[in-house]
């Protein structure tokens, strides 16, 4: 997939998106905890 950004507008609402995912991104143990947690409750439904 490749995107493309054409003007500094679409460029500007770029990186105010992945600033946004990234301020809400976990990684390492805390991303393991939920993604096993999520897993567990997946397998019991």
């Amino acid at each position: 997939m490749e995107l493309w950004v054409d003007d500094n507008v679409g460029l500007a609402t770029y990186l105010r998106v992945w600033d946004t995912l990234n301020e809400s991104a976990v990684y390492d143990a805390e991303a393991h905890r939920i993604i096993t947690r999520a897993a567990r409750m997946l397998s019991t439904q």
